[in-house]
């Protein structure tokens, strides 16, 4: 798992930022550059292209979301949006419903 740095721009008193409420009792922070949520001296974890590329092949192959996420250890639901994510981008759903 790879760890996202936070920006320049990012940091409490830049124009681009504002507070965006609370979390754990710690200030959180919205950066409107990025479009995204943080915490201010925290991490944004992230996985590796690899790492989604092998989950999709495996939902590919018919392995259930649920396996890849106990054999990956990825959670199921960050598993489900790649898939969800990837079916998008396609325009069709490879899932079974």
């Amino acid at each position: 798992m790879a760890v996202f740095e936070l920006p320049e721009c990012c940091h409490p008193r830049s124009p681009c930022c504002i507070k965006y409420g609370r979390s754990n009792g710690k200030q959180t922070y919205y950066c409107r550059r990025m479009g995204r949520r943080f915490v201010w001296g925290g991490r944004w974890n992230r996985y590796s292209e690899e790492m989604r590329r092998r989950a999709l092949e495996l939902h590919r192959g018919g392995t259930s979301i649920r396996k890849i996420s106990r054999e990956t250890g990825i959670p199921f639901s960050t598993v489900r949006r790649w898939i969800k994510d990837y079916e998008n981008s396609r325009g069709y759903s490879t899932s079974s419903r």
